[in-house]
This record gives C-alpha cells, sequence and structure tokens, in this order.
C-alpha cells in the first residue's frame, strides 16, 4: 500500500475462498461467501488471529473500540504483522455500497509524515490582490494545520519595491493541536498601502517560521497597483 511499509490495503475479494501458507507453516485464511461481480461491496469484516492495531488517536476512538463485537474490523487494511501471524478473515459482501464500513477518520491506514512540515500558509485572496494608490486595501494570510501538534508560527511581511506598506508586518499565528476534528486555519488582517510611486506589478512576500526555527514555505501575494 505504501513503497517502503509491509501494510496492506483491503479490496473486494475476487473469490468466496483463499488460503494463502506463510513460509512458517501459518495461514493466512480468507472467506467471502458470495463473492462475485455483482456482489463487490463490502459490509462487514471480521478477522481472528490478528491484533488490531493501536490507533493514532486513542482519546477519539477509545469508546469505538471498547463496544466493537469481538473480531470486528472496520480498516480497510491490514498491519505488517499479518503476514507474520496469520489469521482469518471473514468478509460480508452485498451488491449495494456501503458508505459507513471503513470510512471513518480513525479507519485510515497510518500515515508515515517523516519530514512532514507542520504547517502550510495562504492567503485570502489567493495569490493576487489590487491596490489603488494611497488607499489601503485589506487581505488576509493564515495558516492551515498539516498535523495534530500545536504549532506556532511567526510570519513577516517583506514588501517588494519599498514603495509598499504592509500594517502590521509582522505577528504571530498559533494552531491549537488537533483533536478528534481538524483544526481549523487560523487568519490575520494585513493593509496593504502602495505610495503614489509605485505602479505596475509589485509583491509582498510573507516568511513563516515556527517557534522551533523550521522555516515553512513562504506566501507570495502579487499586487497589482493602479494610479
Amino acid at each position: 500500500m505504501t513503497p517502503g511499509e509491509a501494510n496492506l490495503a483491503l479490496a473486494s475479494p475476487l473469490f468466496p475462498s483463499v488460503t494463502i501458507t506463510l513460509p512458517d507453516g501459518r495461514r493466512l485464511v480468507e472467506e467471502a461467501p458470495g463473492a462475485s461481480a455483482s456482489r463487490p461491496y463490502v459490509h462487514a469484516l471480521t478477522v481472528s488471529g490478528l491484533t488490531r492495531p493501536a490507533a493514532d488517536t486513542p482519546a477519539c476512538t477509545a469508546a469505538l473500540r471498547h463496544s466493537d463485537p469481538a473480531g470486528t474490523w472496520d480498516l480497510p487494511w491490514l498491519p505488517a504483522s499479518v503476514l507474520n501471524a496469520g489469521g482469518t478473515m471473514r468478509f460480508t459482501l452485498s451488491g449495494t455500497p456501503d458508505a459507513a464500513w471503513g470510512s471513518s477518520a480513525d479507519a485510515s491506514p497510518p500515515s508515515f509524515g517523516t519530514g512532514q512540515l507542520p504547517a502550510v500558509g495562504f492567503s485570502l485572496p489567493s495569490g493576487a490582490t489590487s491596490v489603488t494608490a494611497g488607499q489601503p486595501a485589506t487581505i488576509q494570510i493564515g495558516v492551515a494545520s498539516a498535523g495534530v501538534q500545536a504549532t506556532t508560527v511567526h510570519w513577516q511581511a517583506v514588501p517588494s519595491p519599498s514603495g509598499l506598506t504592509v500594517t502590521p508586518s509582522s505577528g504571530t499565528l498559533t494552531l491549537a493541536p488537533a483533536g478528534c476534528t481538524p483544526t481549523a486555519p487560523v487568519t490575520q488582517s494585513l493593509s496593504i498601502t502602495a505610495s503614489g510611486a509605485v505602479t505596475g506589478s509589485s509583491s509582498v512576500r510573507v516568511n513563516l517560521n515556527t517557534a522551533n526555527g523550521l522555516t515553512l514555505p513562504p506566501v507570495v501575494v502579487d499586487v497589482q497597483v493602479q494610479p
């Protein structure tokens, strides 16, 4: 499923029964009564002989996990341990889709985010704005979380050319830790003013750095100055 990792994605079974004998003699058995091209949708799955992987966000899943019937498997993937432990999977299939099975955020396969940035910046309106010389225009800059940790981002606006003025010119945006629902982006309003000496295309580069010194990709706002 993920290059370099042995986790396995589950797809609709093609055969009513399949047995795979592993190198140590253990077996991985798939049972799917009535499997056919007309019954491709998974409505339920039970797995025996395999330990369910720990949740990435246990606080969000504890109640669900405790109430699951024994062996219930609502994950559309199998951990790498299945290739050593073996086990038996029994599918319940149907000719109609089931939008509930394997669709929750907690059922998603693990994300291997080594090197992933904690947040990304953006501007509103995105990419470009128009300014009339001598009249301030308001835009918003913000950061959106790309992880689950609390993140503090320091920003600094660098206008080019110097005839552009940005107020405020720097600040801090703080993202709360993600819980069971995604963290909402955090924004701040900026005022851009162009002097009468500036016309045509200009830009404002907003540099972003986390509190622990990580540099994030900058936000660049194209500014079209009108006389």
